[in-house]
Protein backbone atom coordinates (compact mmCIF):
# COMPACT_ATOMS: atom_id res chain seq x y z
CA UNK A 1 0.00 0.00 0.00
CA UNK A 2 0.93 3.63 -0.20
CA UNK A 3 -0.66 6.82 1.15
CA UNK A 4 -2.27 9.23 -1.32
CA UNK A 5 -3.24 12.87 -0.97
CA UNK A 6 -6.87 13.56 -0.13
CA UNK A 7 -9.51 16.07 -1.16
CA UNK A 8 -9.74 19.16 1.02
CA UNK A 9 -12.14 22.07 0.39
CA UNK A 10 -12.65 21.02 -3.25
CA UNK A 11 -8.94 20.93 -3.98
CA UNK A 12 -6.07 18.56 -3.43
CA UNK A 13 -4.48 18.62 0.03
CA UNK A 14 -1.07 18.77 -1.67
CA UNK A 15 -1.77 22.45 -2.41
CA UNK A 16 -1.25 22.17 -6.18
CA UNK A 17 -3.82 22.45 -8.96
CA UNK A 18 -4.05 18.76 -9.82
CA UNK A 19 -7.63 18.45 -10.99
CA UNK A 20 -7.27 15.16 -12.88
CA UNK A 21 -5.26 13.46 -10.12
CA UNK A 22 -6.81 15.24 -7.16
CA UNK A 23 -6.88 12.90 -4.16
CA UNK A 24 -5.21 10.16 -6.22
CA UNK A 25 -1.47 10.86 -6.24
CA UNK A 26 1.22 9.74 -3.77
CA UNK A 27 1.65 11.61 -0.49
CA UNK A 28 5.22 12.68 -1.26
CA UNK A 29 6.36 13.59 2.28
CA UNK A 30 5.92 9.90 3.16
CA UNK A 31 6.55 8.24 -0.21
CA UNK A 32 8.87 10.57 -2.16
CA UNK A 33 9.42 7.91 -4.84
CA UNK A 34 5.71 7.17 -5.22
CA UNK A 35 4.75 3.54 -5.63
CA UNK A 36 8.41 2.50 -5.34
CA UNK A 37 8.09 3.41 -1.65
CA UNK A 38 4.93 1.33 -1.12
CA UNK A 39 5.07 -1.22 1.67
CA UNK A 40 3.59 -4.52 2.80
CA UNK A 41 4.79 -3.86 6.34
CA UNK A 42 1.73 -3.38 8.58
CA UNK A 43 3.62 -1.27 11.11
CA UNK A 44 4.90 1.18 8.48
CA UNK A 45 1.46 1.45 6.90
CA UNK A 46 -0.14 1.99 10.32
CA UNK A 47 2.37 4.74 11.03
CA UNK A 48 1.61 6.49 7.73
CA UNK A 49 -2.14 6.43 8.22
CA UNK A 50 -1.84 7.46 11.87
CA UNK A 51 0.29 10.44 10.87
CA UNK A 52 -2.09 11.36 8.02
CA UNK A 53 -5.48 9.85 8.97
CA UNK A 54 -7.27 11.56 6.06
CA UNK A 55 -4.88 10.09 3.48
CA UNK A 56 -6.38 7.98 0.74
CA UNK A 57 -5.08 4.47 0.17
CA UNK A 58 -3.29 3.25 -2.93
CA UNK A 59 -2.75 -0.43 -3.74
CA UNK A 60 0.19 -1.29 -5.97
CA UNK A 61 -0.87 -3.57 -8.82
CA UNK A 62 2.24 -5.76 -8.98
CA UNK A 63 0.65 -9.21 -9.00
CA UNK A 64 -2.77 -7.63 -9.47
CA UNK A 65 -4.62 -6.69 -12.62
CA UNK A 66 -7.43 -4.20 -12.14
CA UNK A 67 -10.01 -3.54 -14.82
CA UNK A 68 -11.08 0.09 -14.44
CA UNK A 69 -14.60 0.63 -15.81
CA UNK A 70 -15.55 4.28 -16.29
CA UNK A 71 -19.22 4.60 -17.35
CA UNK A 72 -18.84 8.34 -18.01
CA UNK A 73 -16.64 7.41 -20.97
CA UNK A 74 -18.59 4.38 -22.22
CA UNK A 75 -16.97 1.76 -20.00
CA UNK A 76 -20.17 -0.12 -19.21
CA UNK A 77 -21.02 -0.39 -22.92
CA UNK A 78 -17.47 -1.48 -23.78
CA UNK A 79 -17.49 -4.13 -21.05
CA UNK A 80 -20.92 -5.37 -22.17
CA UNK A 81 -19.64 -5.81 -25.74
CA UNK A 82 -16.51 -7.63 -24.56
CA UNK A 83 -18.47 -9.96 -22.30
CA UNK A 84 -20.96 -10.62 -25.10
CA UNK A 85 -18.10 -11.66 -27.37
CA UNK A 86 -15.81 -13.48 -24.92
CA UNK A 87 -17.95 -14.46 -21.93
CA UNK A 88 -18.71 -13.05 -18.51
CA UNK A 89 -15.97 -12.03 -16.13
CA UNK A 90 -15.50 -14.49 -13.25
CA UNK A 91 -16.61 -13.63 -9.73
CA UNK A 92 -13.88 -11.67 -8.02
CA UNK A 93 -13.45 -8.63 -5.79
CA UNK A 94 -15.06 -5.48 -7.17
CA UNK A 95 -14.83 -1.93 -5.86
CA UNK A 96 -17.29 0.84 -6.63
CA UNK A 97 -15.30 4.01 -7.20
CA UNK A 98 -16.28 7.39 -5.87
CA UNK A 99 -16.53 8.60 -9.47
CA UNK A 100 -19.33 6.17 -10.32
CA UNK A 101 -17.22 3.47 -11.95
CA UNK A 102 -15.85 0.18 -10.76
CA UNK A 103 -12.55 -1.60 -10.31
CA UNK A 104 -12.58 -5.34 -10.99
CA UNK A 105 -9.62 -7.07 -9.31
CA UNK A 106 -7.78 -10.13 -10.65
CA UNK A 107 -4.55 -11.85 -9.71
CA UNK A 108 -1.74 -12.61 -12.15
CA UNK A 109 1.83 -13.83 -11.85
CA UNK A 110 2.68 -12.45 -15.31
CA UNK A 111 5.20 -9.66 -14.62
CA UNK A 112 5.11 -8.53 -18.27
CA UNK A 113 1.57 -7.15 -18.01
CA UNK A 114 1.39 -3.36 -18.15
CA UNK A 115 -1.37 -0.81 -17.85
CA UNK A 116 -3.27 -0.08 -21.04
CA UNK A 117 -6.55 1.11 -22.51
CA UNK A 118 -8.73 -1.65 -23.93
CA UNK A 119 -11.74 0.32 -25.12
CA UNK A 120 -13.62 3.53 -24.47
CA UNK A 121 -13.92 3.87 -20.70
CA UNK A 122 -12.15 0.56 -20.09
CA UNK A 123 -8.58 0.65 -18.80
CA UNK A 124 -6.30 -1.89 -17.18
CA UNK A 125 -3.99 -1.17 -14.27
CA UNK A 126 -1.19 -3.70 -13.91
CA UNK A 127 2.48 -3.99 -12.93
CA UNK A 128 4.08 -0.61 -12.31
CA UNK A 129 0.85 1.19 -11.39
CA UNK A 130 -1.61 1.52 -8.51
CA UNK A 131 -5.31 2.03 -7.86
CA UNK A 132 -7.20 3.96 -5.19
CA UNK A 133 -8.75 1.58 -2.67
CA UNK A 134 -11.59 1.62 -0.11
CA UNK A 135 -12.32 3.47 2.10
CA UNK A 136 -10.66 6.34 0.22
CA UNK A 137 -12.71 9.40 -0.64
CA UNK A 138 -12.99 10.46 -4.29
CA UNK A 139 -12.80 14.13 -5.25
CA UNK A 140 -16.60 13.91 -5.70
CA UNK A 141 -16.84 13.38 -1.93
CA UNK A 142 -18.09 9.80 -2.40
CA UNK A 143 -16.36 6.78 -0.90
CA UNK A 144 -14.65 3.94 -2.72
CA UNK A 145 -16.52 0.89 -1.40
CA UNK A 146 -16.50 -2.85 -1.91
CA UNK A 147 -19.34 -3.96 -4.16
CA UNK A 148 -22.03 -5.70 -2.08
CA UNK A 149 -21.20 -9.20 -3.32
CA UNK A 150 -17.48 -8.63 -2.63
CA UNK A 151 -16.40 -9.10 0.94
CA UNK A 152 -13.25 -9.93 2.79
CA UNK A 153 -13.77 -13.65 2.08
CA UNK A 154 -14.10 -13.21 -1.69
CA UNK A 155 -11.24 -14.89 -3.50
CA UNK A 156 -9.41 -13.01 -6.23
CA UNK A 157 -9.91 -14.75 -9.56
CA UNK A 158 -7.18 -15.23 -12.12
CA UNK A 159 -7.37 -12.95 -15.14
CA UNK A 160 -9.59 -14.75 -17.67
CA UNK A 161 -7.63 -15.98 -20.71
CA UNK A 162 -9.56 -13.79 -23.13
CA UNK A 163 -8.89 -10.66 -21.06
CA UNK A 164 -5.25 -11.63 -20.68
CA UNK A 165 -4.98 -11.84 -24.47
CA UNK A 166 -6.50 -8.39 -24.90
CA UNK A 167 -4.16 -6.91 -22.28
CA UNK A 168 -1.11 -8.38 -24.01
CA UNK A 169 -2.24 -6.99 -27.36
CA UNK A 170 -4.45 -4.00 -26.53
CA UNK A 171 -6.55 -2.60 -29.32
CA UNK A 172 -8.56 0.48 -28.44
CA UNK A 173 -12.12 -0.07 -29.61
CA UNK A 174 -15.33 1.82 -29.15
CA UNK A 175 -18.43 0.27 -27.67
CA UNK A 176 -20.08 0.69 -31.09
CA UNK A 177 -17.42 -1.20 -33.03
CA UNK A 178 -16.67 -4.87 -33.42
CA UNK A 179 -14.12 -6.14 -30.92
CA UNK A 180 -11.32 -7.93 -32.75
CA UNK A 181 -10.23 -11.38 -31.64
CA UNK A 182 -6.68 -12.41 -30.82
Amino acid sequence: VLPLWWNENDSCACGKNCQQNRAKHPLTPLVPHGLKDATRDKDIAASWFTTFPRANIGIVCDGLVVLDVDPRHGGNDSLYEMEKKYGKLPDTIQVLTGGGGQHVYFVSTDKTLRSCSLAEGLDVRANGSYVVAPPSIHKSGLLYTFEASSDIDTVLSDVPAWLLGLIKKPILVSADSTIPTG
